[in-house]
């Protein structure tokens, strides 16, 4: 973020040892959930095309069951 307001606190936010940074605007190699969808649309999710919402939802879990339990986690069990 670039407001007045962030760059009028960055010298006292650098005073107690924080530095901001910026990220490039497209940065997919810095997003985890990148790698985990990559996997998922390339490999687990080979059909393009399906019936419905539900359909694709239900592909959508089961493919992220199938890589296991760290990146089950961001869809959330339930949702």
């Amino acid at each position: 973020h670039r407001s007045r307001e962030v760059e009028g606190r960055k010298e006292a936010w650098r005073e107690r040892g924080l530095t901001v940074g910026y990220l490039p605007r497209y940065s997919p190699h810095l997003n985890p959930m990148e790698g985990v969808w990559r996997r998922v649309k390339g490999f687990l999710m080979p059909r393009r095309h399906y019936g419905g919402v539900e359909e694709l939802r239900e592909a959508v879990v089961q493919a992220l069951k199938a890589l296991g339990g760290v990146e089950l986690k961001i869809l959330g069990e339930g949702t």
